[in-house]
């Protein structure tokens, strides 16, 4: 008997044990599905900015300065109506925003915010035009700067938000014109956006 229940222990502690391990790869799987799909639309998010760059390098190149309006205005004024899913261009796959259905873009449609004002031999190289909006991504965010190149900024501040991002990149160096109107804009969208994203936390 004590051998018929001592193989019965064994056989039972070998199940745990498998159990027990199939649970923990199925957990990692799960976690390394998470961050797969994040970085997935990281990568999705620059691909969009990088599109946008160029349309807004065109417009340069054709009218002599980027749009003046900013936020959407600035962004409506660009030639991307002619792909069909323009909308898209505009929203960053990691937000919760959907497309509108709208002729023109719209601050509930998109998910980047434009900084009007430059002009491509009056910008710096890496003074931001675009920037992603608080909340797409875990504390990262996609820019987009006016040599047309785009990258990726983490602030140390939790939760950032477009301020943070903004001295982060700059290295608080705020002494042109261009710079200063941004700080100016990034505060004022902080406020409305940061504490949507400590609820959604």
């Amino acid at each position: 008997m004590r051998n018929g229940t001592g193989k019965t222990r064994d056989i039972l502690l070998m199940l745990c044990l498998i159990a027990g391990g199939f649970c923990l790869l199925f957990f990692q799987c799960r976690i390394n599905h998470a961050k797969d799909r994040r970085l997935v639309q990281s990568i999705a998010c620059a691909a969009h900015l990088k599109q946008i760059g160029t349309a807004l390098l065109e417009y340069a190149g054709r009218e002599g300065a980027f749009p003046v309006p900013g936020g959407v205005a600035g962004l409506n004024l660009l030639n991307l109506r002619k792909n069909p899913e323009w909308r898209e261009l505009f929203l960053c796959p990691a937000s919760a925003l959907q497309a509108g259905r709208e002729n023109d873009l719209s601050d509930a449609h998109c998910s980047y915010h434009y900084f009007s004002g430059g002009a491509p031999g009056k910008n710096a190289p890496k003074d931001i035009l675009v920037i992603e909006r608080a909340g797409n991504h875990e504390n990262f965010f996609n820019v987009l700067f006016a040599d047309g190149s785009v990258g990726g900024v983490i602030p140390e501040t939790k939760p950032a938000g477009l301020e943070a991002v903004l001295r982060e990149s700059y290295r608080n160096d705020f002494s042109t014109l261009f710079r200063l109107r941004q700080l100016e804009t990034a505060r004022m969208l902080d406020r409305i956006s940061i504490p949507a994203v400590r609820k959604k936390e």
